[in-house]
């Protein structure tokens, strides 16, 4: 497992693409464990042709509706699309939208030993004309996981031999601190890379972490103070935090301006391209995904 990979950005495109297809035929054999916050999304799409005479609000006619996985599931799907045999840990309601979530191809494909049934399952609804989003309607619950759960939800991810594991929390209350400091114990002593998509502002919780991915408003968050997005205030925020809390790499994404890599001795900045979007969501899971499955690949 290589642990620098900050240097290894440098690489030209060439020897890029040939580590992509050397990596290609490993992925297959990598197992991620993903514990995380676990939703479905909802999106409702459909035409827009007036205003209502009820009140002054546009008109969707349905076209399409459709349901994916959301939160964490993010992260499973770019997992799963990048051939990698996915481990997830969450929790879902039994209902209705908890089958919904279940019979995606990519969970039907996933061992679901570490999930959850209980109380009602979070879904993210948006409703489209054309492609503009319009609103979201979010119904979500928090239940804390405790400390008893934790232990075993940490014991039995590792019993399952991830090449990494994920920390994707959304702060609705399964990624505890009491799970995210087990899970970093747990990870500490099987030396298994632990990633953190982060939520928390005291990142005390993901101590010892190999990466963690904040983005900008995050980073400032957990720093105490606001960080503008400019070269130098991100590095000196990254690295106070790189020595507080015995992290090891910090991947602070940065919009437009693309991302930072951050260790204790070396920074890369990665440029973006921009592309015009109208859906931003899950962006932060296809980073640390990626990554993780390329970690785990070698």
């Amino acid at each position: 497992m290589p642990r620098n990979f900050i240097a290894e950005l440098g690489l030209s495109k060439g020897l890029v693409e040939k580590a992509r297809q050397i990596c290609s035929g490993r992925l297959k054999d990598c197992r991620i464990a993903v514990a995380g916050d676990l939703m479905l999304d909802c999106y409702i799409s459909g035409k827009v042709k007036r205003i209502s005479p009820e009140a002054p609000v546009p008109v969707v006619r349905m076209t399409d509706e459709k349901f994916v996985l959301g939160g964490a599931g993010n992260a499973l799907a770019n997992l799963s699309g990048l051939g990698v045999q996915i481990i997830p840990a969450g929790r879902l309601g039994s209902d209705a939208d908890g089958e919904k979530f279940l019979a995606n191809p990519v969970m039907c494909a996933a061992n679901t030993a570490h999930i959850i049934k209980k109380d009602v399952t979070s879904i993210k609804t948006r409703i489209l004309g054309g492609h503009q989003q319009m609103l979201r309607l979010d119904r979500e619950h928090y239940i804390e996981t405790t400390e008893k759960e934790a232990k075993e939800i940490a014991a039995s991810l590792m019993n399952e031999k991830p090449g990494c594991v994920i920390i994707s929390d959304y702060g609705k209350g399964f990624c505890s601190e009491a799970l995210c400091r087990e899970l970093a114990a747990q990870c500490a002593k099987n030396t298994t890379p632990l990633l953190v998509d982060p939520k928390k502002a005291d990142w005390s919780c993901y101590s010892g972490a190999y990466l963690i991915t904040p983005n900008v408003k995050e980073l400032g968050e957990a720093s105490g103070r606001e960080i503008k997005n400019e070269d130098s205030e991100i590095v000196n925020a990254a690295r106070e935090l790189l020595q507080k809390y015995g992290i090891e790499n910090v991947l602070v994404t940065r919009s437009e301006k693309g991302a930072s890599l951050v260790s204790k001795t070396e920074v890369k900045h990665i440029q973006a391209s921009a592309v015009e979007v109208y859906d931003v969501s899950g962006a932060g899971d296809t980073t640390i995904s990626t990554i993780a499955a390329f970690l785990a690949a070698g």
